[in-house]
């Protein structure tokens, strides 16, 4: 389901209730106004429900990286430490090597 294909969609079909062979009824045809109505509706429960279902979950580091007296092009003397078994991003400015 892709939220925001729905969401700018004139007419919405949800054929359900489950996929495959067990699927093949239409449990909604209408506008996106009307789906948030439609209670057998699981593409409805996505839609209207989702944002507010979802669940941060922060996780911990589980160690760290720790580099020192790093110097290469623009840095010099650095140290730095890293958080592992997490996402983790670092970034600079455009061309800076």
């Amino acid at each position: 389901h892709e939220i925001d294909v729905i969401g700018h969609a004139d007419w919405i079909v949800d054929v359900g209730p489950k996929a495959g062979e067990l699927g093949g009824e239409i449990i909604f045809s209408g506008t996106l106004k009307d789906l948030a109505h439609a209670k057998q509706s699981q593409t409805a429960h996505y839609v209207f429900h989702h944002q507010r279902e979802k669940k941060l979950h922060h996780r911990q580091p589980s160690g760290w990286l720790h580099l020192g007296s790093l110097t290469k092009n623009n840095l010099t003397q650095l140290d730095v430490k890293f958080p592992l078994g997490v996402l983790c991003s670092v970034s600079g400015v455009s061309g800076s090597g």
